[in-house]
């Protein structure tokens, strides 16, 4: 299938998805942000909207896709829309959680929890150590990089040595310094409260420096393409049951 026309009908079943449990919260489908766990009221307005704007944004695709536009604009187009839609759903229901906090009567209030800065500074240690590692790396390293495995540990995707070795690991893992950050500054952003929220957020910084540094040691011929594709399927199992203990 065209990509471009792949991502036209993801957004599309994905605001079909949306708008189907609106009504019903439930651990499978839907928006995960705190207050939808919290509130049923901040549930359902939640996804009401996320899932019309999906539908609107996957018609707005599917029209660039059937006028021909390049797939650099449609993706372009795909990841504002993604952009835009958590940052509105996220407000939707922090306003809606607010409002049905305030008419519920006062009871005794919980402490709200917040962690400290030891995780922040274990996140970048780990972007440091991975980036060192590259430096000692750097020469041994492919100008060609694989940077995906099938299930076989064969290699089926490469990419320049600077993009695979720095730009996408260092991105991805940003991401998880920026998300930890932002679960400091706002409790409720991501399914948990601040202090299990950057626990996982901790565990999966680890994860994914397994992988990353997994990925250069494969590249260098330290090990084989199979421990790769067994530590990834390691490092998913260790975020997952680290998500669900909590």
């Amino acid at each position: 299938m065209d990509e471009r026309l792949f991502l036209s009908v993801l957004m599309l079943l994905t605001g079909l998805m949306t708008l189907a449990v609106r009504n019903r919260p439930n651990p499978f489908v839907g928006v995960r942000f705190g207050y939808t766990y919290l509130s049923k009221r901040a549930w359902k307005r939640a996804n009401t909207f996320a899932g019309a704007f999906s539908l609107i944004s996957g018609l707005l695709m599917l029209t660039l896709y059937l006028l021909d536009f390049p797939k650099s604009v449609i993706l372009a187009v795909f990841l504002c829309c993604v952009a835009t839609m958590a940052v509105l759903t996220y407000r939707i229901a922090k306003r809606e959680y607010e409002i049905e906090d305030l008419s519920t009567p006062v009871g005794r209030a919980e402490p709200m929890e917040f962690g400290s800065n030891r995780v922040l500074i274990v996140e970048i240690a780990l972007i440091l150590l991975y980036l060192a590692l590259v430096a000692i790396l750097w020469k041994e390293l492919p100008e060609k990089m694989a940077i995906h495995f099938d299930l076989y540990g064969k290699p089926d995707n490469f990419v320049s040595k600077p993009l695979g070795s720095i730009a996408v690991p260092v991105s991805l893992m940003s991401l998880i310094l920026l998300l930890t950050f932002l679960a400091e500054k706002e409790p409720l952003l991501l399914r948990f409260p601040s202090v299990r929220s950057r626990k996982i957020l901790m565990i999966t910084q680890a994860m994914l420096f397994l992988v990353f540094v997994s990925v250069l040691f494969y590249n260098v011929g330290f090990i084989s393409g199979e421990f790769v594709v067994v530590l990834c399927f390691l490092a998913v199992g260790v975020v997952i049951a680290s998500a669900l203990r909590s």
